[in-house]
């Protein structure tokens, strides 16, 4: 292989990686979403005690969290399917 390639193929591998870290971290982030059981969708507030909204500020962060993740997911993705020039991406989970 050329340094390039070389190169090219480690940034990848790191990528991929990190790509992969984002995705684990997403689903448990998503799971903790689920928990909450006084969550109201509709008024975007969590109706209770002090501890369940408590919970609801936790949640809002973990919510806003999971949006900068899945643009930063959505970046890497972009840049493995340019560095491949739209070809095979074995490390994406999609």
């Amino acid at each position: 292989m050329q340094k390039e390639q070389v190169a090219r193929y480690e940034s990848y591998k790191k990528a991929c990686y990190l790509l992969n870290c984002i995705e684990s971290v997403l689903k448990n982030l998503k799971a903790q979403c689920e928990v909450c059981p006084c969550w109201d969708a509709e008024i975007k507030l969590c109706t209770g005690s002090p501890e369940e909204k408590e919970f609801k500020c936790k949640l809002y962060t973990i919510q806003n969290t999971i949006g900068v993740l899945e643009q930063i997911r959505r970046k890497f993705i972009k840049y493995l399917t340019e560095v491949t020039e739209g070809g095979e991406q074995p490390c994406l989970t999609e």
